[in-house]
Order: C-alpha cells, then sequence, then structure tokens
C-alpha cells in the first residue's frame, strides 16, 4: 500500500529523521511532546546527555520557536506527558 498526504504524529524521541525519507507523501508533522531538532541534527544533539534541565531547556526553545512562527499551531493541554492517553478524544479535536 501507498500512502500519500500523510501527518505522522511524532512523539517523545521518536526519530524525526525517518519523515525526511518520505516527504514527498508528508502534507504536514505533528510534533506531539516531541523535541524538533534542528536540520541534520537529532533530539539528542540538542539537549544535555543526563540532564533533565538540558531536555526541559530544549523543549522550551523549540515550543517558543513555534509560538511565533506564525506557520506553527501549539497547543498546551491540562496533563502530563502521554496526551494520547490522558485526553485522547480532546487531542483529535485539536489536531483534526
Amino acid at each position: 500500500m501507498s500512502l500519500y498526504n500523510i501527518t505522522p504524529f511524532l512523539w517523545g524521541w521518536m526519530i524525526s529523521g525517518a519523515v525526511e525519507q518520505v516527504l514527498p507523501r508528508v502534507s504536514s508533522i505533528v510534533f506531539l511532546d516531541a523535541h524538533m531538532p534542528d536540520d541534520g541534527t537529532r533530539g539528542l544533539d540538542n539537549t544535555s546527555e543526563f540532564s533533565r534541565k538540558g531536555i526541559l531547556a530544549a523543549f522550551d526553545k523549540y515550543l517558543g520557536v513555534c509560538k511565533v512562527d506564525q506557520t506553527w499551531r501549539t497547543f498546551e493541554f491540562p496533563c502530563g506527558h502521554d496526551i494520547m492517553v490522558d485526553m485522547p478524544d480532546r487531542l483529535a479535536i485539536e489536531v483534526a
């Protein structure tokens, strides 16, 4: 089966580089509680190896970038890291 006009959901530490292999088939990307890496980098490249503080700082940095970029939509939900478990109905409505 060939998929076109897809919207992959990248959650947590998912490997976004895989999406680059199928970009012509992708209509949009949803970074769900995930790090948005710069071109050519991985999420781990943007954080200190063992530091939760580094992970949170990187997340906040890219969330801030997305919030000011009019081509992105950002959402914040009153739940933890597993929004697809905690609030699946709300998630489905917001990203539809």
